[in-house]
């Protein structure tokens, strides 16, 4: 709502044409229903165009084995994508706040990550980094906002807001970090905790950026040389195990230091290492080759199997 409001009001300024989206997970019944009508309505008295849909988000959760949280992000965002691709729009802007950035770093050190994940959510997100084409991009602009400055934006202007019933539902991970776990380290640790993780995935970021744009040199044609690999300190050759991956295969930590096990071993080590989703890893001649599902060889190690680490 403060997102949308803040833009309606600077569109001549800014010289933008602002439109609404809203999109229907369909979880919540006649709550989800109101949601809809509610953003409607203020689309109308802004007379703003609305773009919506909705998914059968319990479905697609259900089908793919995904959480409610991660079926519901899959769902909402092939639509922003669909409709940037599609050239309704240029650009797509969401209202992730400083709390949110926050929360995803604890989250991720939680679950496990390496520093890509420790950089939390970016302030733009372009189509290719979602394996898509695309001419346009997701902004973040209150993302160094915290979310009671936003609320007392909206009580100034009297403009009234819905409340997700869901973000009470303790059994949601994020809902136990925002309501127990943030409040805890607030006041027995960090009165600003929160600005202190926000500054922490600036930096990750920033530290992630250096090194793609390095890995991309190092690794021009995607091929992982053995001979060349050895010749980098671990935490390069670690980078550039990562960067070799298939699109679609994420690595975790111990895979990847499987397939240095592989790559740095002698004839009586295993030539292969096996990945998550039926993807192995295997040496041949002076090259690390990844092996989809369909296409494994007899070869791999029986037993040496990997298990799944942290993501990076």
């Amino acid at each position: 709502m403060a997102l949308l409001r803040a833009l309606a009001k600077l569109r001549g300024e800014l010289g933008i044409v602002v439109s609404a989206i809203h999109f229907n997970h369909t979880l919540r019944g006649d709550e989800s229903e109101a949601d809809y009508a509610f953003v409607k309505e203020l689309a109308s008295q802004h007379g703003l165009e609305l773009h919506d849909a909705r998914g059968d988000v319990g479905g697609r959760a259900r089908e793919h084995f995904l959480s409610i949280e991660a079926a519901a992000r899959e769902a909402r965002y092939e639509y922003f994508w669909s409709l940037i691709n599609s050239g309704c729009l240029d650009k797509i802007a969401t209202a992730h706040t400083l709390d949110d950035q926050a929360e995803t770093v604890l989250l991720r050190l939680i679950r496990g990550t390496g520093t890509r994940g420790l950089g939390g959510i970016h302030p733009e997100l372009t189509g290719p980094a979602l394996n898509q084409t695309s001419r346009g991009s997701i902004i973040r602009p209150l993302l160094h906002t915290r979310r009671c400055e936003i609320e007392r934006y909206l009580v100034g202007l009297g403009q009234p807001w819905r409340e997700d019933s869901s973000n009470r539902d303790l059994h949601h991970t994020r809902n136990r970090v925002r309501q127990s776990l943030i409040p805890l380290l607030e006041r027995e640790f960090n009165p600003e905790i929160i600005e202190r993780l926000a500054d922490f995935a600036e930096i990750a970021q920033a530290e992630e950026d250096h090194w793609d744009e390095s890995v991309r040199q190092i690794l021009v044609d995607k091929q992982l040389r053995i001979s060349s690999l050895q010749a980098f300190p671990l935490a390069v050759r670690r980078r550039l195990v990562r960067a070799a991956a298939p699109s679609g295969l994420r690595l975790g930590f111990r895979e990847v230091e499987s397939i240095l096990q592989v790559a740095a071993g002698t004839d009586d080590d295993p030539k292969s290492c096996n990945l998550s989703a039926g993807w192995a890893a295997r040496s041949s001649g002076n090259a690390i080759t990844f092996v989809p599902p369909q296409a494994q060889p007899q070869s791999i190690a029986p037993g040496h199997r990997t298990t799944a680490g942290a993501i990076a």
